[in-house]
């Protein structure tokens, strides 16, 4: 194991209980479906009438956001990968994704073959991750006016969220409980700080982490310097989410649903921020859920809402499995990986 997998590797424990979650998610989506079978079968149905026009405008603006991918990892690295080779990375990384964590490792072998070490390893997740949040949070707060109707109803049922003052978890009980909680970290932190020389362990692993933070932020201000890298980066990542939500809005249309630009805007940002929650590889089974969640509350009926939903993944995620699994054999073969 090489320093950069050593330093990104959970713990076993953390690995299995992420499996174990993620395996439980998958089997309540599952669930979820066999229990409404019949709307799946009407989304499904409505999904296969779509029109082929707007059906072909979203994969075209689907394909537009591999070249704002690409325009993020140009200005995420100091090092100039020919564009074929990355955008093939990109597709093996999609290609493996549905395995917890599979992506990240790939990427970070790929960089690491690419000459990148530790800190710059740090410095691209790092620069990729504060610039698509920027975005995200500046596309929310944009949007949110044009929120639908049905979403400001359901959030003013929701307005007043202090409980009834004979909710069950009202009243000195819960109250003593998070006490005897809090109690209880305390002590062990005492106990771990005064035994077993944990004092000295935390001071030198807080010099440890302070020389870390410091090397891996002179590696993120050298790249975030170059002003060609920065443009990239920033128009990359402020383009993705507009190119996403494009591309439902077009599933939308292509089912004969008239929702405004705004509107799918805001849907696509907040289902996306919520699925993103769940502990699921690439959104399985829970994008798909709280997208048409999110379309029904918007007034969507629950046929096309599914069908729209079903759509978007079906261009955005599930079609790039294919090509992803035979770009991750190419690469590998080819030691690219």
């Amino acid at each position: 194991m090489d320093t950069a997998q050593a330093v990104v590797a959970p713990p076993r424990w953390a690995a299995r209980l992420r499996l174990a979650v993620t395996a439980g998610v998958i089997a309540l989506t599952v669930a979820l479906a066999v229990g409404q079978w019949e709307t799946v079968e009407a989304g499904v149905r409505s999904l296969a009438g779509a029109d082929p026009a707007w059906v072909a405008a979203g994969l075209a603006a689907n394909a537009a956001t591999w070249i704002a991918a690409l325009g993020m990892q140009y200005g995420s690295m100091r090092v100039r990968p020919g564009p074929g080779r990355l955008i093939g990375v990109q597709f093996a990384v999609t290609g493996v994704s549905p395995v917890p964590g599979a992506g990240a490792a790939v990427y970070i072998r790929y960089l690491r073959r690419e000459g990148l070490n530790t800190g710059e390893i740090v410095g691209v997740f790092l620069l990729m991750g504060l610039a698509a949040g920027v975005a995200r949070v500046l596309y929310l707060l944009a949007s949110l006016p044009a929120a639908p109707a049905g979403w400001r109803r359901a959030t003013e049922r929701w307005s007043d969220w202090r409980p009834a003052p004979d909710a069950a978890w009202s009243g000195p009980v819960p109250a003593g409980a998070v006490l005897i909680v809090l109690g209880l970290g305390c002590a062990l932190l005492a106990f771990w700080l005064t035994r077993r020389d944990g004092a000295r362990r935390a001071r030198r692993l807080a010099r440890g982490l302070r020389a870390r933070i410091a090397a891996d932020m002179l590696a993120v201000r050298a790249v975030a310097a170059h002003r060609g890298r920065a443009a990239g980066l920033w128009l990359g990542a402020l383009a993705l989410p507009a190119l996403n939500a494009l591309t439902l809005y077009a599933m939308l249309r292509a089912l004969g649903v008239r929702m405004g630009p705004g509107s799918v805007l805001v849907v696509y940002m907040l289902v996306t921020t919520l699925a993103a929650l769940l502990p699921a590889p690439n959104g399985i089974g829970s994008t798909e859920v709280v997208m048409t969640a999110g379309l029904v509350l918007g007034g969507v009926p629950a046929a096309p809402a599914l069908g729209a939903a079903l759509g978007f993944r079906l261009v955005t995620f599930w079609g790039a499995l294919p090509p992803g699994i035979a770009a991750f054999a190419y690469l590998s073969r080819r030691r690219v990986l």
